[in-house]
């Protein structure tokens, strides 16, 4: 698609042939000249979209918690670190672990939360050698 914004000639592509059909094409025309009527250039628009889901993907749950552990391993012990990371990877990485943070809601943290509390505190060997 051929437009004008701020003076300048742009063009905007929307895919190639046999992956977007006509119609998809021309309902991106669509979307993108309602932007131009919004006075918003869809080609940074676009940029934007495209920027924002690269950052939510790198920002999972999972690489936060891990830079967080990273940050905080100077100030804790050896085995505080390790029952962190521990608890992280078991109760909360399998389910949350991949989703965007932006994405996360306070219910899905409670889900989680109740899940680990149901379940109990985890078993521990038993204390060898009592008197």
């Amino acid at each position: 698609m051929k437009y004008r914004f701020a003076g300048k000639e742009k063009r905007l592509a929307f895919g190639v042939y046999p992956d977007i059909s006509l119609k998809m094409a021309r309902e991106s025309a669509t979307k993108a000249r309602k932007l131009l009527q919004d006075n918003q250039d869809p080609g940074e628009a676009r940029k934007e979209q495209k920027a924002r889901v690269i950052h939510e993907n790198r920002n999972t749950l999972e690489a936060v918690a891990r830079d967080w552990i990273e940050h905080q391993s100077a100030r804790w012990e050896p085995v505080t670190m390790g029952r962190i990371q521990v608890s992280l990877e078991n109760d909360i990485f399998p389910t949350l672990g991949s989703r965007p943070m932006a994405s996360l809601k306070a219910r899905d943290v409670m889900e989680a939360v109740k899940q680990v509390e149901a379940r109990g505190p985890p078993t521990r060997p038993a204390a060898c050698c009592s008197a």
